[in-house]
């Protein structure tokens, strides 16, 4: 049988103030409430985008939520060794001691774990006031497309002759991506594997973008890894926290109202490649 720790989720709840430990409990009511719903507002099975095709799947704020909610309880099963881990064990699990016999000290990697969980609280709060105050936006959407390009389609840039100039390029030193390219495509150049080490200890792009943006985790439930001639392209995800640094200086310093607009379709304007 294998044995999961939960130690870091118990730390997580234990080692904050008593209006945190409230609003947390308030949360996971929520998370439950949700994850039951799943049968009901997602009765079909979930299209894989798979290798090699081209495929777009649109769900509803309400289903991702639920997605995400049953993530986070670990009721997925054991998913193929071709698609990321989707299930939260990883998150809530702590690394060997640093010291042999002091059970109480955390590695680096488990204070970021910690970091990483206050995230993804920051948008189960922010969803069960939502619901609470009947703001839930049911007409938003997350799109997520697999693009995929054939042998053909592909450009020989060594032999490839252009008279058209690019377009002009500004470059930015200062602000993060998510300040910075507003209602822009924002390009992630990481792990084939989508998110990455999300639920491990690393806290590089990939892994604080799906941190603050949780609703980009639920991809990994349906999307086989990426080749070298493919991307995932998600619209529509909002951003729940902000924060500052990277590495094990990652630290989640708060909750985020997102300005992003919500436009006819349902979409907010802003793309994750």
């Amino acid at each position: 049988m294998l044995f999961r720790s939960f130690r870091l989720l118990r730390c997580f709840f234990e080692g904050g103030t008593v209006e945190a430990y409230q609003n947390n409990l308030k949360s996971m009511v929520h998370v439950v409430e949700q994850a039951l719903e799943l049968p009901k507002i997602m009765p079909h099975p979930i299209p894989l985008l798979q290798c090699t095709e081209n495929k777009t799947l649109v769900m509803t704020q309400q289903q991702v939520f639920s997605l995400l909610a049953n993530a986070f309880l670990c009721t997925f099963g054991r998913q193929p060794s071709n698609y990321a881990d989707i299930n939260f064990f990883e998150l809530f699990s702590s690394g060997p001691p640093r010291a042999p016999g002091r059970l109480d000290r955390f590695t680096e990697g488990d204070y970021t774990k910690l970091e990483k969980l206050q995230c993804i609280f920051n948008y189960f709060y922010t969803m069960y006031l939502r619901n609470k105050f009947e703001l839930w936006s049911h007409g938003r959407v997350v799109t997520f497309e697999r693009r995929y390009l054939t042998d053909p389609e592909i450009p020989n840039w060594a032999r490839a002759r252009c008279d058209k100039l690019l377009s002009d390029v500004e470059i930015n030193i200062n602000g993060k991506i998510e300040d910075c390219g507003k209602e822009m495509l924002q390009v992630d150049f990481a792990n084939p594997a989508v998110g990455g080490d999300v639920f491990g200890e690393h806290a590089s792009m990939e892994e604080i973008r799906f941190s603050i943006c949780p609703e980009l985790i639920v991809a990994r439930l349906f999307t086989e890894q990426l080749g070298e001639d493919e991307v995932l392209l998600v619209t529509g995800c909002e951003q729940f926290s902000i924060y500052e640094g990277s590495g094990t200086r990652f630290r989640c310093t708060g909750l985020y109202q997102d300005p992003a607009i919500v436009d006819s379709m349902g979409k907010i304007g802003r793309a994750h490649v």
